[in-house]
């Protein structure tokens, strides 16, 4: 099918799902959407019509002192007469084995619902490793709100690298394209940003959003919500990792972590070539793929696998389309 086809075909499940206005759907597809990150299940019987959808939007962690690739799990969407089929799960592991084939370590999604995180665990081996700190001021009208900017410009762009260069905790470091449409989307809710932080005009505009990009932030901040990397203990979940290419991760965890050894055996029920035994010593991640009748009893999932590396130093995802 022609790819301009499939963009529209991809635009309409999308609004016919998320219910996105024209001006958000623009944005997205006119500058996020790429056909070949894009799995998609099509009906032919009569006129084409897609009936479940995800993206898989490519990003850069840093981590480990290290740059690692990894994909967003963006628009997964199924119309609501074909649910209920398995559609969304064969969509999913198609796309994490695509995500495998072109060296991506993690993948990572938001869950729209909170029952979702149980659902994805279960059914996927993410892992609840993703957190950030809300607040919400007492007095957020105290002070009027400061002067946005609502131009995008490479000098703000810098700004907001060189904020987060001192940040220790795995986070998103995204390119200049995709700051771009994180802040178009803030202008386009009537908002904007500042050298600290986005706002986002939330609820129809009556609610505001601040994220802040610079740490520490002000005293007395005048909005409804403030968003901030998971520092301290008051903190909500946001987001998921999946692992893809374990011996990959944990070559790099090892050289980070030379003081570390220990051995396990991991299964991985969706990615097979990930199901082995790993030794971690004096720097180095030795692994040998078994099958998985000769694992031991207590094996690692992904999912598991995760939650113990990043116990006590959570990933930071924020400024998402989501």
């Amino acid at each position: 099918m022609n790819p301009l086809d499939r963009r529209q075909l991809s635009r309409e499940i999308w609004q016919e799902v998320f219910g996105d206005d024209d001006r958000f759907l623009d944005l997205y597809f006119g500058h996020v959407y790429q056909d070949d990150e894009t799995d998609l299940l099509i009906d032919y019987g009569g006129a084409p019509k897609a009936i479940a959808h995800t993206g898989r939007v490519s990003y850069t962690f840093r981590l480990w002192g290290e740059r690692i690739e990894a994909a967003y799990i963006s628009g997964a969407a199924t119309i609501s007469r074909e649910r209920g089929r398995g559609l969304m799960p064969s969509l999913l592991r198609s796309a994490h084995t695509k995500m495998y084939q072109t060296g991506k370590l993690f993948a990572f999604l938001i869950p729209a619902e909170p029952w979702l995180y149980d659902y994805y665990q279960r059914k996927f081996d993410y892992a609840k490793v993703c957190y950030r700190s809300v607040s919400q001021p007492n007095s957020p009208r105290l002070t009027p709100l400061p002067q946005l900017c609502r131009q995008t410009s490479a000098e703000g762009y810098l700004h907001y690298i060189q904020q987060r260069r001192g940040w220790t905790m795995g986070h998103l470091e995204h390119t200049y394209p995709q700051w771009q449409r994180i802040i178009e989307d803030a202008i386009l809710s009537g908002g904007g940003y500042t050298q600290e932080g986005i706002v986002r005009m939330l609820q129809g505009g009556e609610c505001t959003q601040f994220v802040a990009t610079q740490l520490p932030i002000k005293e007395g901040l005048a909005y409804h919500q403030v968003v901030m990397p998971p520092l301290g203990e008051d903190l909500e979940p946001h987001g998921m990792m999946r692992a893809i290419q374990i011996p990959q991760l944990l070559s790099l965890y090892a050289k980070r972590h030379p003081d570390v050894e220990c051995q396990f055996d991991l299964f991985d029920a969706m990615l097979c070539p990930n199901t082995g035994r790993y030794r971690l010593e004096k720097g180095k991640c030795l692994f040998m793929p078994l099958a998985p009748r000769a694992l031991q009893k207590e094996s690692l999932s992904p999912s598991l696998l995760l939650e113990q590396l990043f116990r006590g130093n959570p990933f930071y995802i924020d400024l998402m389309l989501d």
